[in-house]
């Protein structure tokens, strides 16, 4: 009687990039605080997961993860923020 041999998969773990920790520390030699520094850990944040999506090495999957979490970012902006990218965004398609 043959036998069959079945190879087990690894498990692929994938987790979210956890940029909040590194967003602060580099935010820290800034001068800004309250809402502006948050906007601008959240910027940081942004640009890190934009670099992320763009790297050569990055498959489909963690460019869709990276894609979600830029865009939950970009949602939690602060309204005056978001009304200044809005009409930056007006302006440029003059």
């Amino acid at each position: 009687m043959p036998t069959v041999q079945v190879r087990a998969r690894a498990v692929r773990v994938f987790t979210r990039p956890r940029l909040h920790t590194w967003s602060i520390a580099q935010a820290d030699p800034a001068q800004v605080a309250g809402e502006a520094r948050a906007d601008y850990e959240r910027e940081l944040r942004i640009s890190a997961l934009g670099s992320l999506i763009e790297a050569s090495c990055a498959t489909r999957l963690w460019r869709r993860v990276c894609c979600y979490e830029m865009t939950q970012e970009i949602r939690r902006r602060s309204p005056g923020r978001r009304l200044a990218m809005e009409l930056a965004l007006q302006e440029s398609m003059r």
